[in-house]
């Protein structure tokens, strides 16, 4: 039993809660790989780039699987130009061994990433206006969005207590 309205909206402020976690741990990890020194090819410097990448990688899958559950216009718009931002950058992170795949997830080829250019990892992660800075950006207002409070509008319930759902595609539209 119980009240489905309120299990709706209760279901939803755990799936922002998540989603928050999430980016907040994207954010995180976007910054230790803008920081690491990509050109120290000593092992433990190798070590510590593919550590961090990594890292990047799995929190940006996690924020990308969570908030596809989030019914919230601000964090669903974050998610859509985080893609965007990652699709623009898709001919760099594939000369990286980071290939975008279906639900735009990222996945590594080590062995590429090993191989690859430190001039290319530095000029897509490190500074200001690089990828990862942007990502630590997108990331931070994801986590904002995640903090508001849940809030609906009646017309946003069907009769069986769930809501609709709003999606990316509809939401890029509405951004131009």
């Amino acid at each position: 039993g119980g009240d489905s309205a309120t299990e709706a909206m209760q279901k939803e402020t755990a799936n922002r809660q998540l989603a928050g976690s999430n980016a907040s741990s994207l954010k995180s990890a976007a910054k230790n790989l803008s920081k690491v020194d990509f050109s120290d090819t000593s092992d433990a410097g190798k070590e510590k780039s593919l550590k961090a990448v990594k890292d990047f990688i799995s929190a940006y899958n996690s924020v990308i699987d969570t908030v596809d559950d989030v019914n919230n216009k601000g964090m669903l718009r974050n998610a859509v130009w985080m893609t965007n931002i990652t699709s623009k950058s898709a001919g760099l992170l594939n000369e990286l061994g980071i290939s975008i795949g279906e639900n735009n997830q990222l996945s590594l080829d080590e062995a590429k990433w090993k191989d690859a250019n430190a001039s290319t990892k530095t000029a897509l992660f490190s500074g200001r206006q690089s990828f990862a800075e942007k990502m630590v950006y997108k990331a931070s207002q994801l986590t904002n969005h995640s903090a508001e409070k849940a809030s609906y509008t009646a017309s946003a319930y069907k009769e069986n207590g769930d809501y609709t759902k709003v999606n990316a595609q509809s939401m890029y539209e509405d951004l131009f």
